[in-house]
Protein backbone atom coordinates (compact mmCIF):
# COMPACT_ATOMS: atom_id res chain seq x y z
CA UNK A 1 0.00 0.00 0.00
CA UNK A 2 1.19 3.60 -0.96
CA UNK A 3 1.55 5.57 2.04
CA UNK A 4 0.53 8.86 0.83
CA UNK A 5 2.26 10.93 4.06
CA UNK A 6 5.64 9.90 3.27
CA UNK A 7 4.78 10.81 -0.81
CA UNK A 8 3.23 14.13 0.20
CA UNK A 9 6.25 15.37 2.73
CA UNK A 10 8.68 14.05 0.34
CA UNK A 11 7.50 15.74 -2.69
CA UNK A 12 6.88 18.95 -0.24
CA UNK A 13 11.04 18.19 0.41
CA UNK A 14 12.11 18.45 -2.94
CA UNK A 15 9.48 21.10 -3.85
CA UNK A 16 11.14 23.37 -1.38
CA UNK A 17 14.94 22.44 -2.46
CA UNK A 18 13.44 24.11 -6.20
CA UNK A 19 12.56 26.78 -4.31
CA UNK A 20 8.97 26.56 -5.38
CA UNK A 21 5.62 26.91 -3.72
CA UNK A 22 2.74 25.57 -3.66
CA UNK A 23 1.00 28.22 -5.30
CA UNK A 24 3.29 27.46 -8.69
CA UNK A 25 3.43 23.46 -7.84
CA UNK A 26 -0.81 23.88 -8.18
CA UNK A 27 -0.96 26.16 -11.17
CA UNK A 28 1.87 23.79 -13.08
CA UNK A 29 -1.18 20.77 -12.70
CA UNK A 30 -4.30 23.04 -12.97
CA UNK A 31 -5.62 22.82 -9.41
CA UNK A 32 -6.39 24.37 -6.44
CA UNK A 33 -3.56 25.21 -3.94
CA UNK A 34 -5.80 23.84 -1.63
CA UNK A 35 -5.69 20.67 -3.35
CA UNK A 36 -2.42 20.56 -3.88
CA UNK A 37 -1.62 21.09 -0.46
CA UNK A 38 -3.56 18.18 0.51
CA UNK A 39 -1.37 16.31 -1.49
CA UNK A 40 1.61 17.49 0.40
CA UNK A 41 -0.18 16.40 3.55
CA UNK A 42 -0.73 13.35 2.44
CA UNK A 43 -4.18 13.93 2.92
CA UNK A 44 -5.56 12.73 0.02
CA UNK A 45 -4.83 9.74 -2.23
CA UNK A 46 -2.54 10.78 -5.64
CA UNK A 47 -2.95 9.07 -9.17
CA UNK A 48 -0.01 7.80 -10.85
CA UNK A 49 -1.05 9.93 -13.61
CA UNK A 50 -0.81 12.89 -10.72
CA UNK A 51 2.24 11.69 -9.12
CA UNK A 52 3.99 11.78 -12.84
CA UNK A 53 3.09 15.22 -13.50
CA UNK A 54 4.83 16.07 -9.96
CA UNK A 55 7.78 14.01 -10.44
CA UNK A 56 7.96 15.89 -14.01
CA UNK A 57 8.01 19.13 -13.02
CA UNK A 58 10.54 18.25 -9.97
CA UNK A 59 12.91 16.83 -12.82
CA UNK A 60 12.48 13.72 -10.84
CA UNK A 61 10.78 10.12 -11.55
CA UNK A 62 7.94 8.57 -9.55
CA UNK A 63 10.76 6.25 -8.07
CA UNK A 64 12.75 9.00 -6.63
CA UNK A 65 9.81 10.39 -5.18
CA UNK A 66 8.52 7.43 -3.44
CA UNK A 67 11.90 6.25 -2.43
CA UNK A 68 13.19 9.43 -0.75
CA UNK A 69 14.66 8.55 2.31
CA UNK A 70 16.79 10.98 3.91
CA UNK A 71 18.35 8.90 6.24
CA UNK A 72 19.98 7.05 3.29
CA UNK A 73 21.30 10.58 1.88
CA UNK A 74 22.69 11.75 5.23
CA UNK A 75 23.69 8.57 7.06
CA UNK A 76 25.43 5.70 6.88
CA UNK A 77 26.01 2.30 8.33
CA UNK A 78 29.55 2.65 9.21
CA UNK A 79 31.05 -0.56 10.07
CA UNK A 80 34.06 -0.38 12.76
CA UNK A 81 34.11 3.41 12.97
CA UNK A 82 36.78 4.39 15.18
CA UNK A 83 34.97 7.16 16.96
CA UNK A 84 33.01 4.80 18.52
CA UNK A 85 32.59 1.13 20.79
CA UNK A 86 29.60 0.28 18.70
CA UNK A 87 30.78 -1.83 15.48
CA UNK A 88 27.50 -0.69 13.33
CA UNK A 89 27.31 2.92 14.73
CA UNK A 90 25.75 5.78 12.46
CA UNK A 91 27.99 8.26 11.17
CA UNK A 92 27.10 11.35 9.52
CA UNK A 93 28.37 11.29 5.77
CA UNK A 94 26.37 10.83 2.09
CA UNK A 95 26.67 7.85 0.53
CA UNK A 96 27.51 8.60 -3.12
CA UNK A 97 26.97 5.90 -4.60
CA UNK A 98 23.02 5.98 -4.22
CA UNK A 99 21.42 6.95 -7.57
CA UNK A 100 19.26 9.55 -6.42
CA UNK A 101 22.47 11.13 -4.56
CA UNK A 102 22.68 13.21 -8.01
CA UNK A 103 19.24 14.49 -8.19
CA UNK A 104 19.09 15.71 -5.01
CA UNK A 105 21.99 17.38 -5.35
CA UNK A 106 21.15 19.13 -8.82
CA UNK A 107 18.22 20.14 -6.71
CA UNK A 108 20.59 21.64 -3.91
CA UNK A 109 22.59 22.92 -6.32
CA UNK A 110 19.69 24.65 -8.57
CA UNK A 111 18.30 25.98 -4.89
CA UNK A 112 21.93 27.87 -4.64
CA UNK A 113 21.78 29.67 -8.00
CA UNK A 114 18.29 31.07 -6.77
CA UNK A 115 19.58 32.36 -3.44
CA UNK A 116 23.11 33.60 -5.18
CA UNK A 117 20.49 35.41 -7.49
CA UNK A 118 18.29 36.78 -4.75
CA UNK A 119 21.29 37.95 -3.27
CA UNK A 120 22.89 39.63 -6.23
CA UNK A 121 19.39 41.58 -6.89
CA UNK A 122 19.06 42.75 -3.25
CA UNK A 123 22.44 44.39 -2.82
CA UNK A 124 21.59 46.03 -6.30
CA UNK A 125 18.82 47.43 -4.03
CA UNK A 126 20.73 48.21 -1.28
CA UNK A 127 23.12 50.40 -3.31
CA UNK A 128 20.34 51.89 -5.11
CA UNK A 129 18.36 53.06 -1.69
CA UNK A 130 21.89 53.72 -0.33
CA UNK A 131 22.19 56.28 -3.36
CA UNK A 132 18.62 57.66 -2.64
CA UNK A 133 19.47 58.24 0.85
CA UNK A 134 22.96 60.07 -0.32
CA UNK A 135 20.86 62.28 -2.44
CA UNK A 136 18.11 63.20 -0.05
CA UNK A 137 20.83 63.67 2.34
CA UNK A 138 22.46 66.10 0.73
CA UNK A 139 19.25 68.12 -0.16
CA UNK A 140 18.62 68.27 3.72
CA UNK A 141 21.37 69.55 4.55
CA UNK A 142 21.08 72.45 1.52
Amino acid sequence: MINTKKIGSNIKKFRELKGLTQENMAADLNMSQTGYGKIERGETDISISKLESIAGILGLTINDVIDFDEKTFFYGNVVNNKNSNEPNSQQAGIIIGNENFNNERKLFEDQIQILKQQNLQLTEQNQQLNKQIEFLQKLIDK
